[in-house]
């Protein structure tokens, strides 16, 4: 059976993940709508990440 993952927070994967993925039978992959807040270690900058 092939499956769809809906919400499987790629950024944080690696190279073995999508190939493990692959193996597994999984045609696609969706990740969440918002932005990684890599930066983000003061509160302007999650506020500054909503006007972009």
């Amino acid at each position: 059976m092939y499956y769809l993952d809906p919400h499987i927070h790629m950024i944080s994967r690696v190279t073995d993940d999508y190939e493990t993925l692959a193996r597994m039978r999984c045609l696609a992959v969706s990740e969440p709508a918002f932005r990684a807040a890599f930066g983000g270690g003061r509160v302007d900058g999650f506020r500054d990440s909503d006007r972009e």
